[in-house]
């Protein structure tokens, strides 16, 4: 290698011979990153179509299984015999149960609306960690924006982010 080649490869970008590809040799490269409060115009209607979805679809009564027996543990306090994760999903419902109907706020017969609401709001907040995931992948809003609508206007997304389920929130 000759003295005007060793040259080339000590300036910070390089050319390899023959390659015509750019070498970043100081591995010293600066990523800009977009602010994230500048993300809001992208998050609010991605959160707002959610919310609204699952509130328009929601069960207006215990559909299935899941929404019995999470409604039976968060007013015994007891946990799921439906899986390992389920534990912390009665355990905050619980207390939620219990600080409501200690307010007299909320019954018995009406605690299956505490895992309901739950889900509903928690929808729009599960959109915009999709959103969030794909723009740090990509450094792309596009992609971000439509990975979040692509969650938020999947049916079995909207249909489960109205019912009282561990796995949508």
């Amino acid at each position: 290698m000759d003295l005007s080649a060793r040259l080339r490869f000590a300036s910070p970008i390089a050319k390899r011979p023959g390659s015509g590809i750019d070498v970043d040799t100081t591995h010293q490269r600066v990523e800009t990153r977009s602010a994230p409060a500048t993300h809001y115009r992208f998050l609010a209607p991605l959160m707002i179509i959610s919310w609204w979805l699952a509130w328009k679809f929601r069960d207006p009564f215990i559909s299935d299984w899941d929404g019995f027996d999470y409604t039976v543990g968060i007013v015994r306090g007891l946990p799921s015999a439906l899986g390992l994760g389920r534990a912390l999903f009665i355990g905050y419902n619980h207390l939620i149960w219990r600080f409501l109907h200690s307010l007299q706020l909320i019954h018995h017969e009406d605690a299956y609306l505490i895992l309901r609401y739950g889900s509903i709001l928690l929808s729009g907040p599960a959109v915009a960690g999709i959103y969030a995931l794909t723009h740090e992948l990509t450094r792309s809003r596009l992609a971000g924006l439509f990975a979040g609508m692509l969650l938020a206007l999947s049916p079995y997304y909207v249909i489960y982010s109205g019912r009282s389920m561990s796995e949508i929130p």
